[in-house]
């Protein structure tokens, strides 16, 4: 069974095992995370983590506009499909809750359709698109909502 808890700094070592998965599937270097990220994340509560005897997938957040913004939900490949990413989303609504929040918010890119429908399949609502005129050539980023 995946438990979701909070990342702690012995938990960097089956972060980077994730990102290297990520590497290899070809998730190019400059979308990949390093030690000092992890850490940083770390200081600030800003990372959980699935575990089911192992890491098998975590959950970044910052704040953006004193909301809280899902960063990003990386599961291993095997884990992938087995309600993990969901779990860590609910650990953080959980969480957020607790300190009063009201919304959680999230993005995709705009072709990326498995990560559209995964955000609606789990309650996220459309919250409209960013066109990224400065940077041609990128699809236009959707938003994604939810009401906790």
């Amino acid at each position: 069974m995946t438990h979701v808890r909070l990342a702690v700094a012995a938990d960097i070592p089956g972060l980077l095992a994730i990102e290297d998965e990520f590497r290899t599937a070809g998730t190019p270097d400059w979308f990949l995370f390093d030690n000092a990220w992890f850490e940083r994340k770390l200081e600030r509560d800003e990372l959980l983590v699935a575990e089911d005897e192992a890491i098998v997938g975590y959950l970044m957040w910052t704040k953006i506009w004193r909301m809280p913004w899902i960063e990003f939900v990386r599961v291993l490949i095997d884990n992938r499909r087995q309600g993990v990413g969901r779990a860590l989303v609910t650990g953080l609504e959980d969480r957020l809750r607790a300190a009063d929040a009201w919304m959680l918010i999230s993005s995709s890119s705009g072709n990326d359709t498995d990560a559209i429908a995964w955000h609606r399949a789990i309650g996220f609502e459309d919250g409209g698109r960013i066109e990224w005129k400065m940077w041609r050539g990128a699809p236009p980023e959707v938003l994604h909502y939810k009401e906790l």
